[in-house]
């Protein structure tokens, strides 16, 4: 019997079954997981099963929050497993986080960036548009992109607007919160890495 995970012996995990929490052998590389201690030495667990070669952080490892998640992903639920997933950020026509309010998803994913989403934001350069046959939001490119702009990308004129309505005493806040500073530098990043800005 167990508790937690290091009650049992190396090569073994605590696992819940049959009402009770019980010693289980670790399980080898492509065999189905819900937590990385189940897999067998440094495997991880990776959309749902074990696998080795791979990193915390890279696409398809299990996440808590954000920050768990390398740049270009996020940590979404999938429908297919029970947990979140570093999920690659949507590409253009792909379903991602709905922006039908796109105050409270501006201060949701700037503010509170930790939890888990249903669905990523769209990469550096879409937005996510509903689409009025369906409920499910799909990415496309920014009305105001265009490819040799001179002028300021869509995200901080969308940033403008958002500190435009915040209150005086909140701006000072949004202005030195460190997670803010840490958001717009990854964005930056992505942006120079998929050649966005001149």
């Amino acid at each position: 019997e167990c508790i937690i995970d290091e009650d049992c012996e190396t090569g073994k995990y605590c696992q819940f079954s049959a009402f009770e929490y019980k010693c289980q052998p670790c399980k080898t590389q492509y065999t189905p997981c819900s937590r990385d201690v189940e897999c067998c030495g440094d495997e991880l667990c990776v959309w749902g099963e074990c696998r080795k070669s791979t990193s915390k952080g890279e696409n398809g490892t299990i996440c808590e929050n954000q920050h768990d998640c390398n740049p270009g992903l996020c940590c979404a639920f999938q429908k297919e497993l029970l947990f979140p997933v570093c999920t690659p950020l949507p590409e253009e026509g792909e379903p991602c986080h709905d922006p039908s309010n796109r105050l409270l998803n501006l201060i949701t994913w700037d503010l509170e960036p930790d939890g888990a989403l249903v669905r990523c934001p769209c990469a550096s350069g879409l937005i996510c548009q509903p689409q009025s046959h369906s409920t499910t939001s799909v990415c496309e490119p920014s009305a105001n992109e265009t490819r040799n702009n001179e002028n300021e990308d869509p995200p901080v004129m969308d940033e403008m607007l958002f500190l435009s309505l915040m209150p005086r005493h909140t701006l000072s806040d949004y202005e030195e919160s460190s997670v803010i500073q840490e958001v717009r530098k990854e964005l930056e990043g992505l942006e120079n890495r998929a050649g966005l800005k001149p």
